[in-house]
């Protein structure tokens, strides 16, 4: 079982510092910066599915991606689940997320526990994309792992980088891979396959199914890369996804929104025993 870290979800990644408190725990404080910037998609180096490809190997449908070296540690002991709170408050205090947003149940459970803050405008940006240097702060904030080896260092990530022992342990932790030409790329935006592969990996998430017959209700199940069909397969079996737009429609290559890859990391709190599935009212379909 994956450990909670202090459960500390710093999703607010424009605020300039943040101290998280949870159930009378003092964390460290978190240095960043604004994030929200225009960027472009592009695909990101995330660690493939290790059943399907073997370590080194070259996807067949990205020559720039090499799966690295399968890591495969040992969980700490779980924490005992989050209960749901006797006194709950209304809701989460954002200015940009009414009480109708589809998102709005998740953040609610996620602010009862302490989880989450938004931006110093009191804004969360749900629907602003997300990088990979955000996706590595808040799987970090969020599971414990072993120490392990150093992570190979990046030319693009600095020590200075607001986000550099973030992007070091998302890479040990096995959530995250770098290019080949030793970049990390940080500042690019994931794509909603993306964020499913690196969940799947780094949760080390399996399924015996066919993926071509999983798959093949969705309309637009041919866009899926052939590396990433196990380990979205995987997800569904672990009910990590979050709808596109159409139920029909997995919508693998677009960006993913704060909102989704919030809504993506609390199922898959509930999946590994961290959040009790009680504590929240079922989610509404994406729309």
């Amino acid at each position: 079982m994956i450990l909670l870290t202090g459960l500390a979800l710093g999703l607010a990644l424009g605020l300039g510092a943040v101290v998280w408190r949870a159930h009378g725990l003092r964390f460290r404080t978190i240095p960043s910066a604004g994030f929200i910037e225009s960027i472009t998609s592009s695909r990101a180096g995330l660690s493939h599915a290790r059943s399907s490809l073997s370590p080194g190997q070259r996807t067949a449908t990205d020559s720039a991606l090499t799966v690295p070296p399968p890591v495969i540690p040992q969980p700490l002991p779980p924490q005992a689940v989050w209960p749901p709170l006797a006194d709950r408050v209304d809701g989460p205090d954002f200015i940009d997320v009414p009480a109708d947003h589809w998102i709005y149940p998740v953040l609610a459970d996620l602010a009862n526990h302490q989880l989450i803050s938004g931006f110093p405008d009191g804004s969360f940006q749900p629907d602003a994309p997300m990088t990979r240097a955000e996706l590595a702060a808040q799987l970090v904030r969020l599971y414990q792992w072993p120490d392990r080896a150093t992570a190979q260092p990046y030319s693009d990530v600095s020590q200075r980088h607001w986000a550099h022992n973030d992007i070091e342990k998302a890479v040990q932790m096995g959530f995250l891979s770098g290019y080949p030409d030793q970049t990390f790329r940080p500042d690019l935006a994931v794509s909603r396959i993306q964020v499913i592969v690196a969940l799947a990996t780094g949760l080390n998430l399996k399924s015996n199914q066919n993926p071509e017959v999983r798959l093949k209700p969705y309309q637009d199940h041919q866009q899926v890369p052939r590396w990433a069909q196990l380990p979205l397969v995987a997800a569904l079996e672990a009910n990590l996804l979050t709808s596109a737009p159409q139920t029909s429609q997995l919508a693998p290559h677009r960006l993913a929104s704060r909102a989704e890859v919030v809504a993506m990391l609390h199922r898959a709190l509930i999946h590994t025993g961290s959040l009790s599935p009680a504590s929240v009212q079922p989610l509404p379909e994406a729309r």
